[in-house]
């Protein structure tokens, strides 16, 4: 098995595998993220949008012919070898700092927006006009032009990106700035590829996650730049869909579930789907508008001690009342109590 993928994998909890397809990629259905909650994955969602998925299923047949996965019941587990291999990848190997981000922000773009602009910074600061851009994207270029016609200046780009991008690295330990500084482009400084920074400590991977969290770090850096707001959003992304936002609007209006389903005429189904979705993406949810202290009195009584395991048609053999979303707003409640 590739060892980046142990960091999503336990010696315990075997229905990893079908949780992450579905998380990294962004394809994932309010069950899906309820088992991501469970197993600590939540954040990590479209931090692989291209999943390989011959790959991926190559590499768990791999590592359970090296020994580090085992298959019982159709479920992978780690050995105590696999965990072992994890705990130590984990201490020596970069993980993305703020993989959450991911659902918000274009990064493999983003990464190259700001090697973009850090060389036209620099060349502006040699008052060079007359150089190669080091990029192809026009969206770039026409980001960048549009933000300067709105009244900006290079001088303000550079102010702003060498306060935060020093602040940046300055956090950081020196091996992991110096690898970022040594891929930037700028006057009479052509940067060193991936694999020419994956020296020493560092990993290809290593190299590539360091690269992302550096331009994410500035991303957050800029969220209290104003001037900065046109430059970024083109490489925003919606946190939720918009249909999802409509129903949360609904419901923090009291709206009961039924009545939205009318109104936006959807199944009452996919209207529920999107209680259960938002409980989740939000903490601040209000879940006591579709869960009375009643009905969670009544959770309580029935539930067993293994309530995250709980099948729905041992509720309803009990009392045919209590709905779907009922039950997995309730595992959602209890869980978020007892973990956050």
């Amino acid at each position: 098995m590739a060892s980046a993928w142990l960091f999503f994998f336990s010696a315990d909890q075997g229905r990893r595998p079908a949780v992450i397809r579905k998380l990294v990629r962004n394809q994932a259905t309010s069950s899906t993220l309820f088992w991501a909650m469970v197993y600590g994955l939540l954040d990590w969602q479209n931090t692989i949008p291209h999943l390989n998925e011959p790959q991926f299923t190559a590499a768990l047949q791999q590592g359970q012919q090296k020994g580090l996965v085992r298959s019982q019941d159709g479920e992978l587990f780690l050995t105590p070898e696999g965990a072992r291999q994890r705990q130590e990848m984990v201490a020596h190997r970069l993980a993305l700092t703020t993989p959450r981000l991911f659902r918000q922000v274009a990064v493999a773009d983003w990464v190259q927006m700001v090697r973009f602009l850090v060389q036209v910074a620099s060349e502006a600061s040699y008052h060079n006009a007359k150089y190669v851009v080091a990029t192809d994207r026009l969206q770039f270029k026409v980001t960048l032009k549009r933000w300067l016609r709105a009244g900006h200046s290079l001088a303000e780009l550079r102010d702003a990106l060498s306060g935060s991008l020093a602040a940046v690295l300055k956090a950081m330990p020196a091996n992991q700035a110096d690898c970022y500084a040594q891929g930037l482009v700028g006057h009479g400084y052509y940067g060193h590829t991936t694999a020419q920074r994956a020296t020493g400590q560092l990993t290809v991977q290593d190299v590539q996650v360091n690269d992302q969290n550096v331009a994410l770090a500035v991303w957050q850096k800029w969220q209290r730049w104003p001037a900065g707001a046109a430059l970024m959003t083109p490489f925003r992304r919606p946190d939720l869909a918009p249909s999802l936002v409509t129903t949360g609007k609904m419901i923090a209006a009291g709206m009961s579930l039924a009545a939205i389903a009318q109104r936006r005429h959807l199944k009452l189904s996919t209207v529920a789907d999107h209680a259960v979705m938002l409980a989740l993406y939000r903490p601040e949810f209000p879940v006591a508008r579709l869960l009375s202290p009643a009905r969670i009195a009544q959770l309580d009584q029935l539930a067993p001690t293994d309530y995250v395991h709980w099948a729905y048609r041992d509720v309803v053999a009990t009392d045919a009342a209590i709905t779907f979303p009922e039950f997995r707003l309730y595992q959602i409640r209890r869980w978020r109590h007892e973990h956050e």
